[in-house]
């Protein structure tokens, strides 16, 4: 790497950063839906398994098909959860593969 920190933030007019900075803009809604997307996931995660564990020690004779709902609603929230952090996982990981191209790392 030939620069230091410094010249990589001083260097505002390369090619590399006005493309990170035009991803960032542009695909900001993208962003916040994935992550109210995750939130809203994680809560419903949270909130099934809760009312799931309360529903199990009230009851004296086990898990009914009325409890499947909240396992299935702990397996959905879940999924959209790793799929939500994917995909901004992602996002982030292309503008750092830009970051390092830029710098001759890659």
């Amino acid at each position: 790497m030939s620069g230091t920190k410094n010249d990589i933030v001083n260097n505002g007019d390369d090619q590399a950063t006005r493309q990170i900075k035009f991803m960032l803009d542009n695909f900001a809604p993208e962003r916040y839906a994935y992550l109210a997307g995750t939130v809203i996931a994680f809560l419903l995660l949270i909130t099934c398994l809760v009312v799931f564990m309360i529903t199990m020690i009230n009851k004296t004779q086990g898990l009914g098909k009325e409890d499947l709902a909240y396992v299935f609603g702990m397996f959905g929230s879940g999924g959209i959860v790793g799929l939500t952090a994917s995909r901004l996982l992602r996002m982030w990981k292309d503008c750092m593969d830009m970051i390092t191209k830029k710098n001759g790392t890659n």
